[in-house]
């Protein structure tokens, strides 16, 4: 009987974000440090802004393919970055806490919402739209 996953053999981690441009916005630098080590291992090239006015600095010298921003409190994402995204067609990924999801979904429709305690393999799966085994 075969196994079915004769092409899982070839899986690596490192393909899964293989050369993806990842901006990682996030006030706490702790967690903008685990956020980009986790997409790095996945094979993303990351980089960090310690804020919004930093990450959109980033954006207009660069094209990302995906944007996270782990958002506290009450914060949302600032419009003249919302923008640039959009033009760039760059990918715009919330994480924030749970309760939060529903109002940010609403407010910010071309983002996608994930929880800011994602853990580093359920973001890269998340980013990759693959659930996971």
């Amino acid at each position: 009987m075969g196994r079915g996953l004769d092409s899982f053999d070839a899986y690596s981690w490192r393909s899964l974000l293989q050369a993806m441009e990842i901006l990682v916005c996030a006030t706490r630098h702790a967690e903008a440090l685990r956020l980009a080590d986790g997409l790095e291992a996945a094979g993303a090239r990351a980089t960090i802004a310690q804020d919004q006015e930093i990450a959109l600095d980033r954006a207009l010298r660069r094209t990302y393919a995906i944007v996270l921003l782990a958002l506290d409190e009450d914060a949302e994402p600032a419009e003249p970055l919302r923008r640039k995204l959009a033009e760039d067609g760059a990918r715009l990924v919330l994480l924030v806490s749970e309760e939060r999801h529903d109002a940010l979904r609403r407010a910010v429709p071309e983002a996608v919402v994930a929880a800011r305690r994602i853990s580093d393999r359920d973001l890269v799966l998340f980013l990759i739209k693959t659930a996971d085994e």
